[in-house]
């Protein structure tokens, strides 16, 4: 009985616990507008959400979406919406669904002219939303964010809608010059309706009581600003109108949409049989390539005013095409329309990788500097733009993935200087006339990364690079991490050390210094250890208090030094550990062997202990030699891993040493989830509850046709959790897998595979 003036609603769904209902409701005063007048009314929006106990993954939901209000200004529905302006009320649905479930291509639920209803779950436990906005107008041209959210992680879906109308009439539209039997007109574009105007339409109706005049019309391209329009009569007044015309739309990267009117039948010269489609690139001087659609199913309206529709495919990604329309009835084609319709498909994705993709150690304003601490934490990538036939639109910014190669990343998640993304904004040519560029900062001296570059347009990013390995320069090692000193007899002390963390190079040696109190560092005594010692022995020291550092050297030059320690000899020694201990990896099977360097006067006991429980005299695989002083395991099993503690003891005193061992095992298999299944596509994802110990590296992608034999291998891709599988084929945003419909609804297993982080071994050649 009346309409609303205005409602704007925003709706949040916060989902609760997994299977179980949640409710969201909030009330509106809205304006009601009726024939009786404005009134005000009360609206309550309910929403109720059921979550399917099949969803493990997904205890919380969080969608936020918000509503323009409906108001439209005055007569701006004249003709779509009458009503002076106002259109009825649109109601933006959210529904939920499944896949896998009820319905076309696995997706419960039903949709309605107003909104979306329905919900469901599919085997997988997986859960779909879908979000509908019934009569689409051009402001609702805007970018959608779709945010799912639980105990583990939030992920974010963007979606970009593109409202295409009818162009707006262009606006001032003056005559600036005139004769007797001309005029010529300007006016100004119209409004971006999404969609090129191709061509403006010029109409005179004469305005002269003299009968027999004719209606004047002109049609100009639409790249035109004005007409000039002759064969007029003298001392006639004119109504004049122009309108835009945009008649063909882009539907995707490879197809067109045409649409045109029918010839009035007194044109035709007998019935028509059908249309000819021509199109060609707008740049090219080659013919038409033309192809025959019948006039069934292509008119709509019938008779003289019917509108045809078809739709132009297996054309180019962003590419600027010509398109005319000819009829044929039983004696042939007539002439093409004119001027020909031009428009332009929609972006893609560059389907082709950037180009010549380098790098070099340091910054942009370096060449490389070995020593520089900015070269040595730096690289500069440099890359060219992917090939002009494979860029699929308008290249908008670049993606620059580095990551440690695999024998480095677990000491990179240890220490920092881990990889990621860079996103470079730049097109062709890149910003500021510096060209394609990025410089990586704070990275890790003398590490090995693996670079990726990938290229994007408005339609999302393109194939990236083959990775390419890049190794930061060399510089001063760290200090050494641990450093002990004790009495080991009368005017001995033993010092020890543990290998920096950051070795920065090859390590060529460490300085042992020691001064006494008060003495300046520029006067301490010395000594050189090889770059495998652990500790050394320094005799004939006073009975005074002495200062200890270590520094560790490269080619580059000296690193910092250790903490200073104080030690003073004495004729009673102590029982004392000069092993500093620490973490111990180990993979599954392998043998350990845990040192305990003790010193002291008597010679001191050793003790062992596991967890802090004596370790078994009976375990044949685990046994004690030198009188405890080297601890060695077999072959170690993931039951081995744990805190080991050596203690020595004497008269006059004890001390201890204790290592974490970790035994790397393969990880857990993966639980798998399809996500989402198109006709030709498989989004799958999945979870590793337990590691094996070790950072996951990535994962291995198999899959086949259900009971046949092995159909592909996608290869490596990350440890993110999840992918798209194309066809088969995957893109490297993350690992997954599941069971899901490819092209043709064919089943499809798939198996992943994931990857752990070896054992480091340095081998011979090895460029770090």
């Amino acid at each position: 009985s009346g309409e609303f003036a205005s409602v704007g609603v925003d709706v949040g769904v916060v989902g609760g616990g997994v299977g179980g209902l949640t409710q969201w409701e909030e009330r509106y005063t809205v304006d009601r507008k009726s024939s009786e007048g404005n009134t005000k009314e009360d609206i309550c929006v309910k929403l109720t959400m059921k979550l399917h106990q099949a969803s493990p993954n997904l205890s919380m939901l969080l969608y936020h979406v918000s509503q323009r209000s409906l108001r439209e200004e005055e007569g701006e529905g004249e003709g779509r919406g009458g009503g002076g302006g106002m259109r009825p009320n649109r109601i933006l649905g959210l529904g939920l669904s499944g896949v896998g479930g009820p319905g076309k291509g696995g997706v419960g639920g039903s949709e309605t002219s107003s909104g979306s209803s329905g919900s469901g779950v599919g085997s997988s436990g997986s859960v779909v939303t879908r979000l509908v906005l019934s009569d689409a107008r051009l402001e609702d041209s805007d970018t959608f964010l779709c945010t799912a959210t639980n105990p583990h992680g939030t992920r974010t879906a963007r979606y970009t809608l593109i409202v295409q109308d009818v162009p707006a009439p262009p606006s001032d539209v003056v005559v600036s010059e005139g004769g007797s039997r001309h005029i010529t007109l300007t006016w100004t574009p119209s409004r971006d309706s999404n969609s090129p105007v191709i061509s403006y339409i010029v109409t005179l109706q004469p305005q002269s009581p003299i009968g027999g005049l004719s209606v004047r019309e002109e049609r100009v391209g639409g790249q035109e600003r004005g007409a000039r329009v002759g064969g007029l009569t003298p001392y006639t007044h004119y109504m004049v109108r122009v309108a835009a015309e945009n008649r063909v739309v882009a539907v995707s990267s490879t197809s067109l949409e045409v649409n045109w009117d029918s010839p009035p039948t007194n044109t035709t010269h007998g019935p028509i049989l059908g249309y000819h489609i021509g199109y060609k690139l707008s740049s090219s001087n080659k013919a038409y390539n033309f192809s025959r659609v019948s006039s069934e199913g292509v008119l709509s309206g019938g008779g003289g005013g019917g509108v045809g529709r078809v739709r132009v495919g297996e054309l180019r990604p962003h590419t600027r095409y010509s398109l005319v329309v000819r009829v044929y009835n039983g004696k042939g084609a007539g002439p093409p329309s004119s001027p020909p319709a031009i428009a332009t498909t929609l972006e893609d994705k560059p389907s082709a990788p950037p180009q010549d993709v380098r790098c070099r150690q340091g910054g942009p304003d370096e060449e490389g500097g070995s020593g520089m601490r900015g070269a040595a934490t730096t690289l500069t990538i440099t890359w060219t733009p992917p090939s002009l036939s494979h860029r699929n639109g308008d290249l908008t910014s670049y993606r620059v993935t580095y990551w440690p190669t695999q024998q480095q990343q677990q000491q990179q998640q240890q220490s920092g200087g881990m990889g990621g993304e860079r996103v470079v904004p730049g097109g062709v040519t890149g910003v500021g006339g510096v060209g394609l560029m990025v410089s990586l900062e704070g990275l890790q001296a003398w590490t090995n990364y693996s670079v990726s570059v990938a290229a994007f347009t408005r339609a999302g990013r393109g194939v990236a690079s083959t990775p390419l390995t890049c190794t930061t320069a060399q510089d001063v090692p760290s200090s050494p991490a641990l450093i002990k000193a004790m009495v080991s007899g009368p005017r001995a002390v033993v010092v020890s050390w543990s290998a920096p963390s950051h070795p920065n190079g090859p390590l060529l040696h460490y300085t042992v210094k020691w001064a006494g109190m008060g003495v300046s560092e520029g006067a301490a005594n010395s000594k050189r250890v090889g770059p495998g010692g652990t500790h050394i022995i320094l005799q004939d020291l006073p009975y005074t208090v002495h200062q200890v550092w270590v520094t560790a050297a490269t080619g580059v030059g000296e690193g910092p030094p250790t903490n200073k320690v104080r030690v003073r000899p004495a004729s009673t020694i102590p029982a004392g550990v000069w092993s500093v201990g620490g973490q111990v990896q180990a993979a599954s099977g392998e043998g350990v062997s845990l040192r305990c360097g003790a010193v002291g006067i008597p010679q001191p006991h050793l003790a062992w202990t596991h967890q802090g429980a004596p370790l078994p005299l009976a375990n044949s695989r685990v046994v004690m030699s030198e009188g405890g002083a080297s601890l060695n395991i077999g072959t170690v099993q993931r039951g081995d891993s744990g805190r080991y503690t050596c203690t020595a003891t004497n008269p006059h005193g004890r001390d201890s040493v204790t290592y974490q061992l970790t035994v790397l095992v393969p990880p857990s298999p993966p639980s798998l989830h399809a996500t989402e299944t198109t006709a030709s596509s498989i989004r799958v994802q999945w979870g590793v509850t337990d590691t094996g110990g070790a950072p996951l590296l990535g994962a291995t992608l198999h899959y086949r046709s259900g009971g046949g034999g092995v159909d592909g291998d996608v290869g490596e891709i990350g440890g993110g959790g999840r992918m798209c599988m194309d066809e088969g084929r995957g893109d490297d945003d993350g690992g997954g897998s599941g069971v899901g419909e490819r092209e043709g609804g064919e089943l499809v297993e798939v198996v992943v595979v994931v990857m752990v982080m070896e054992k480091e071994e340095k081998e011979e050649g090895d460029c770090r």
